[in-house]
């Protein structure tokens, strides 16, 4: 039960450094975006014969930044979904009223002393 307990909150602390990681990456990319993408249908709309535009305008790279780090995170929020209703599930089935915590039922054989 501890070994599973303990692979749980690795698993969980990964995907969130991963997460993590992810929202910066999107950030960084985004916020690149914001900056230099420049529509080519857009300027075809609002210029008369545009200027042909760099490449660099086209924000290739962070277009594929933002598609690659999109997986990541959804699959761990799906994930960690799951596992918010499972164990929400699991706790209704073991019983309405829980136990105190750090409270432990005495052991078979013995008896409780009189209170």
């Amino acid at each position: 039960m501890i070994m599973k307990h303990k692979t749980l909150v690795q698993i969980t602390a990964t995907a969130g450094v991963v997460s993590t990681l992810c929202l910066l990456a999107y950030f960084l990319a985004l916020h690149d975006i914001f900056r230099d993408y420049a529509s080519a249908s857009v300027i075809r709309e609002n210029i008369s014969n545009p200027p042909p535009l760099p490449a660099w305008t086209a924000c290739a790279l962070e277009w594929k930044i933002v598609g690659i780090c999109f997986w990541p995170m959804l699959v761990f929020h799906v994930v960690f979904l799951i596992g918010l209703l499972t164990g929400r599930n699991r706790s209704e089935k073991q019983g309405a009223e829980p136990g105190l915590p750090g409270f432990r039922e005495p052991a078979a054989g013995f008896s409780q002393p009189p209170g």
